[in-house]
């Protein structure tokens, strides 16, 4: 899942970038203006990220307050492990509607908007905690890509809870902001790729059913069943019907 998600994220950030690969990059930067231009903060960590390599540049070292982890732990692959299950696709789909929105964006207007959302991540000792994320352009350039982002995040489990998970592209500088938008479901999760017939297959194959068994449980031929059988592991990306179980349990396919 990791692999898939990160395989399909970075072709949207190389999509933002306009498949440019940034050149070296001073980082001496004001810091402080730029935590002020996101927001006023409380228990966060910032960072640095390379669109055209999907890379996370730089971590503070806050993040160990925030998440458990050290800054060297956490790179790109790191941060997508945390995303809580319910919550990857949104993510997903989050940056499907970042990459539309800068797209269509004048060059000049590219660094005025900062990008606003939500989402849970897992801590180190396995609590999820709800991060709130704001990111800002930090370099680009004249063909409107890009390059590097300059994001915080920020533990806001105290202010929210429960819900979906939100996004907001937030103007700057007078540019008109566009508070919780409508996010198109482009990338589907993995529990709603699977059929009713086939959560209905998972349902007997978690009681610990055969094929043979499910089949006249269901009024189906076993062939019919080992073939849906197949095309839920290709689906959800699992070696086998152990690894789809658990998973299916884990994240509450069923």
């Amino acid at each position: 899942m990791d692999v898939l998600l990160l395989g399909e994220l970075k072709k949207l950030w190389q999509s933002l970038a306009k498949h440019v690969l940034p050149g070296e990059f001073d980082f001496k930067f004001d810091v402080q203006q730029h935590l002020l231009n996101i927001f006023h903060v409380e228990e966060y960590y910032y960072f640095i990220f390379n669109t055209g390599t999907g890379t996370l540049e730089f971590v503070s070292p806050q993040v160990s307050n925030v998440l458990g982890y050290t800054a060297e732990e956490f790179d790109s692959m790191q941060f997508l492990r945390c995303i809580h299950p319910d919550d990857q696709f949104w993510f997903l789909n989050f940056q499907n509607m970042i990459a539309e929105f800068f797209m269509n964006l004048p060059p000049g207007k590219v660094m005025h908007y900062k990008i606003r959302s939500d989402f849970r991540l897992r801590k180190k000792d396995g609590e999820y905690v709800r991060i709130l994320s704001q990111v800002t352009v930090l370099q680009t350039n004249e063909i409107g890509s890009l390059l590097r982002g300059f994001g915080v995040h920020t533990d806001i489990t105290h202010l929210k809870k429960d819900g979906r998970p939100m996004l907001s592209f937030i103007g700057m500088n007078g540019e008109p902001s566009y508070i919780d938008v409508e996010v198109k479901p482009v990338f589907l999760s993995f529990k709603e790729l699977i059929s009713p017939r086939e959560k209905q297959i998972l349902q007997l194959l978690i009681q610990g059913k055969t094929s043979k068994e499910i089949a006249i449980a269901l009024g189906n031929t076993k062939q019919t069943v080992d073939k849906q059988r197949k095309n839920m592991l290709v689906k959800t990306n699992t070696k086998s019907s152990a690894e789809l179980v658990v998973k299916a349990i884990r994240e509450g396919w069923i």
